[in-house]
């Protein structure tokens, strides 16, 4: 059973199958959902959609429309029933447990399972997470609580600075080796994120940094060590940056316990 964000509505999970909504103003029924093949044990509204979320022991999750009762999504993927669901991420994901001890993490738009966390022995039947939704709480049959924390920031992070370290290896190797103009004509692309420019005294437009998201110290570092760069001919430049844009570091796509 669910209450609506709005205190309206209220949705129940029943074993013959399917869940209802209620109107709490009058208590009538307002609506069906029926699909799934065998009893429903958990039913959650959205915090932001019209939509409600219910977990089945025929393994399925499915997404309904509040306004029709219509099924929109099916999430497979959980091989025993799946006893909890709970919207996350700004209801942009789902967090599910299953009586296998499994968990697994959802992403709405595309229907994929972005994790799958193991740490219980026996049924996931409590799962919640923190304000922030930076941890993830779940309780099981095997006694045990877990506590699941998104690490994506912390990944992305690493691999930003494994990125800096070859592309500063990629540089000052090919420019101590090659003519800078050779090297940057037979080279284009670089790197995307390199800003289209290597000093400033080479053309008025030209700006003196390296792009801000590769680390400063790449800039200082080049200009330290190879003040050949300078030199590089006017005509050359670097294609203009791609696109930057980084996944949206979702809850789930890179967990483990803290």
């Amino acid at each position: 059973m669910d209450i609506a964000p709005n205190d309206k509505l209220v949705v129940t999970g029943s074993q013959d199958k399917t869940a209802k909504i209620w109107s709490v103003d009058n208590g009538n029924h307002i609506g069906t959902l029926s699909g799934h093949r065998r009893g429903i044990w958990c039913v959650k509204f959205s915090p932001v959609d019209q939509c409600i979320a219910s977990s089945s022991a025929d393994g399925t999750i499915k997404l309904w429309a509040v306004t029709d009762c219509s099924c929109v999504k099916t999430f497979e993927g959980h091989a025993t029933s799946v006893v909890k669901v709970q919207f996350i991420t700004r209801g942009m994901q789902l967090v599910s447990s299953s009586s296998d001890g499994l968990i697994k993490v959802w992403t709405i738009k595309n229907n994929n399972c972005v994790a799958t966390l193991d740490g219980h022995e026996d049924k996931v039947w409590a799962l919640t997470s923190s304000k922030d939704e930076t941890l993830l709480i779940s309780g099981g049959a095997d006694s045990k609580m877990c506590l699941w924390k998104d690490i994506t920031e912390q990944v992305m992070e690493e691999s930003r600075i494994k990125t800096e370290e070859i592309l500063l290896k990629l540089i000052l190797g090919n420019f101590s080796s090659t003519h800078p103009s050779t090297y940057l004509s037979t080279h284009p692309s670089i790197y995307p994120s390199i800003h289209p420019s290597i000093h400033p005294n080479i053309h008025p437009s030209m700006h003196p940094s390296i792009h801000p998201y590769i680390h400063p110290s790449i800039h200082t570092y080049i200009h330290n060590v190879h003040p050949s760069i300078h030199n590089v001919h006017p005509s050359i430049h670097l294609p203009a940056a791609g696109n930057r844009s980084c996944p949206i570091c979702c809850f789930g796509r890179n967990m483990k316990k803290p």
